[in-house]
């Protein structure tokens, strides 16, 4: 069983060039794809040069030796890296790590690198070859994420992860041998990361209404491809279907061209990694690790779906405009409320920079307002009308044999409330939090959402 999705690539009837957008020439999804990955960057990258392979120890056990071996068949000279880890723990895309792998760019002439593993190889690769003018193959080792194929990357950086604008990899790989035998949780990490990119792009879409910036209509059709793709494949993903975890590789392959497309990471990173964001900080300040990754964020994505929900239902002649602008604190009242909130976790310097960014005027609140009450089914109509239920979120997650509450995650109810609340300013581009902030809403509302019989929290009654 082969895939291959060529004809969303540069340089086929399906892209569109012209955009610079989508620089990816192949993506294969099949099984036994070592012999196919040697000819891809043979015939991708030709050099005389050797190609570099950069994994961690798990990946050069599971993938990267045999495609290694392959390279060496072929009579290609490949060199190994493996990424800076520290005993115990897994490998951190940061500055620590980037320089270790852009040190041997700069010491080795390479034709191309070989990204072997799951995310943060990636993300550590693709920033690293970004900055040497150097390309790159993505060969992904489990199923968990869209960012294998986007033009960006998560960075940790002084306690926070920021997005880093980088390229897309000349080729990605998906080898169904290992997508369907990777530890369920890596499969359904991909479901919980679609799920957050479908509400991450409902937040894109109210803010380009709020702020008059337009969406590229390739990456609105890309992200409804992706979710056609997922349409009633859930449970079979559940059960390791090859079928339907090809499908799913697909789907994220087709996200993270999404994410490029939108020349952004931003339209598809939404309120829903905001609050991982937060949880992720809160944790690693108590000398504790959370994975922020698609499993936290299909379960916070179904707190923006249920805001979404709640917004649908608003009567917006119950906004009381002025009230709202009169109690809206002046900057620096705000930021003496943001030092207080995060100095404790070390990051009030990195926090306040991002906040004030988007932090608007009083003037600038009502002009927001006063937009967004002119325009109410307009902008709010076309982003419920279209979204999935916060029930089929829920019912795909459980169907994923997906964790689908708080509680499945460990996570007491004031950290939950806590990153409802104040994850908003770890990030500068404006999500639902923002909105409904805006509203003097988030506060009462969180409370609503949370509450056991919605099943956000905790599970409903009748699961239990």
């Amino acid at each position: 069983m082969a895939r291959n999705i060529d004809a969303y690539c540069v340089g086929t009837s399906g892209a569109d060039p012209g955009s610079g957008a989508i620089t990816t020439r192949r993506i294969e999804i099949g099984r036994g794809l070592a012999p196919a990955i040697v000819h891809g960057a043979a015939e991708l990258v030709p050099s005389a040069n050797p190609y570099l392979l950069v994994c961690d120890r798990k990946s050069w056990e599971v993938v990267g030796a045999a495609v290694a071996d392959a390279f060496l068949a072929a009579g290609l000279t490949v060199d190994r890296l493996f990424v800076i880890e520290k005993p115990d723990s897994p490998a951190v895309a940061d500055r620590n790590t980037i320089g270790h792998l852009q040190a041997l760019l700069d010491e080795q002439a390479y034709a191309a690198v070989l990204a072997v593993g799951a995310g943060t190889v990636n993300d550590i690769v693709k920033v690293a070859t970004f900055q040497a003018a150097l390309p790159y193959l993505c060969v992904a080792t489990a199923p968990t994420t869209a960012t294998y194929t986007a033009a960006s990357a998560e960075i940790h950086a002084h306690g926070l992860v920021n997005t880093e604008h980088c390229h897309m990899p000349v080729a990605a790989y998906f080898d169904l041998d290992l997508m369907v035998a990777v530890p369920p949780a890596l499969i359904s990490a991909g479901v919980g990361d679609l799920i957050g990119r479908e509400l991450a792009w409902a937040d894109a879409q109210l803010a380009a209404a709020l702020d008059g910036s337009t969406l590229a209509p390739q990456a609105q059709a890309l992200v409804r491809s992706a979710h056609t793709l997922m349409a009633g494949r859930d449970g079979h993903i559940g059960r390791r279907d090859p079928d339907a975890v090809a499908a799913l590789c697909e789907a994220l392959a087709l996200m993270g061209f999404a994410m490029s497309v939108a020349d952004s990471a931003a339209p598809l990173i939404g309120a829903e990694r905001l609050m991982g964001d937060y949880m992720a900080v809160v944790a690693a300040a108590q000398g504790e690790t959370l994975d922020n990754g698609g499993t936290l964020a299909g379960v916070c994505a179904l707190v923006s779906a249920a805001f979404y929900e709640q917004l649908g239902d608003l009567d917006p002649m119950e906004i009381e405009m002025d009230r709202l602008v009169m109690h809206h604190l002046p900057w620096t009242a705000y930021e003496r409320t943001l030092q207080q909130r995060f100095v404790p976790y070390g990051v009030s310097e990195q926090v306040v920079p991002l906040a004030q960014r988007k932090y608007p005027s009083r003037h600038a609140l009502r002009s927001r307002l006063g937009l967004l009450l002119e325009t109410w089914s307009e902008v709010l109509g076309p982003i419920t009308g279209s979204l999935a239920s916060l029930s089929t979120l829920q019912s795909r997650l459980i169907a994923a044999q997906a964790p689908h509450t708080f509680q499945d995650l460990g996570l007491s109810p004031v950290q939950v409330r806590n990153a409802v609340l104040y994850a908003k300013d770890l990030r500068s581009h404006y999500t639902v939090l923002d909105l409904l902030d805006d509203l003097g809403l988030l506060e009462t509302w969180v409370d609503v959402v949370l509450a056991p019989p919605v099943g956000i929290l905790c599970a409903k009654p009748e699961e239990n």
